[in-house]
């Protein structure tokens, strides 16, 4: 559930439901898209650890390291790069001594690994390769639930998969930290969607959507949406890109479905807050 930010709102939270003597976490989850263009990049952090999904592109280091840094510079325990497109995987070329970072990167059993550790041209350190795929777990964050539901294990194509499948096969998790959840759902295509549609059916139902590829038409599925039902939807674009993302069909889906819309161009950087329960807008 989200709720709109008020300075009173957590303090009286806590007081109500220490009566009812339910336990509520000791820390604030947050979630945050970054801006980072025609790109996508997303920041959940926990106490002082995080994990990001995808980097966005080489060329907006600024954007995200300033992000980070306004975020507490927080330990990376692991970086998922969900398929090698370099608007998701290009800034792992300026990873450097400057962030604090594992060294770990969670990739798809599908994807080309030797490309993506060869990205990381300026960390000297370790790098350590994790291939997961559905019903894997991440861990790295106490309290919470990080679950990849895409791709399976059993498809057949050639592994690494073609340049032109690779959208297809990129990763979708879901993160549930108590009653917050979010789906991060990179850029999966509508065959993708439905697949996944028909597979959790009503438990895909979250507080916040990353939307699909950018918002674009080619991963729309309305099965899918209506499933997830979002109460926020975030849709990470440039302002002025050639793909003319977001989509009209797709804003059109998710106003209907009564989510309130959120674009990177307009909005910049996106970020919530959850104490477990409720999300507010930090």
């Amino acid at each position: 559930m989200l709720m709109q930010k008020h300075p009173l709102f957590f303090s009286s939270f806590l007081i109500l439901f220490s009566c009812q003597q339910v336990q509520i976490p000791d820390s604030e989850l947050i979630f945050t898209v970054i801006d980072v263009g025609q790109g996508l990049s997303q920041m959940v952090k926990l106490n002082s650890s995080a994990i990001v999904w995808d980097m966005g592109q080489e060329q907006f280091k600024d954007q995200w390291l300033g992000v980070y840094r306004k975020t507490g510079s927080p330990f990376i325990e692991a970086i998922v790069i969900s398929h090698r497109d370099l608007d998701h995987s290009g800034g792992m070329q300026f990873l450097d001594s400057t962030v604090e970072w594992s060294g770990i990167i969670v990739t798809s059993k599908y994807e080309d690994t030797s490309f993506i550790r060869a990205l990381c041209k300026n960390w000297k350190q370790k790098i350590v390769i994790r291939v997961v795929c559905e019903n894997d777990s991440l861990g790295y964050l106490p309290e919470t639930l990080i679950r990849c539901i895409w791709p399976p294990s059993h498809f057949i194509d050639s592994i690494p998969v073609q340049n032109s499948s690779i959208n297809k096969y990129s990763l979708v998790f879901t993160l549930s930290y108590m009653e917050s959840s979010v789906i991060i759902s990179s850029d999966i295509d509508s065959f993708a969607a439905l697949s996944i549609a028909q597979n959790y059916k009503e438990s895909l139902h979250s507080n916040i959507l990353v939307v699909p590829h950018h918002g674009s038409a080619g991963s729309l599925n309305r099965i899918f949406l209506g499933y997830i039902k979002p109460e926020t939807a975030i849709i990470s674009c440039a302002k002025y890109n050639e793909y003319k993302h977001p989509s009209e069909m797709v804003v059109s889906c998710l106003r209907t479905i009564g989510a309130n819309l959120r674009i990177t161009y307009l909005d910049n950087s996106i970020s919530f807050r959850s104490n477990g329960f409720y999300w507010v807008e930090n």
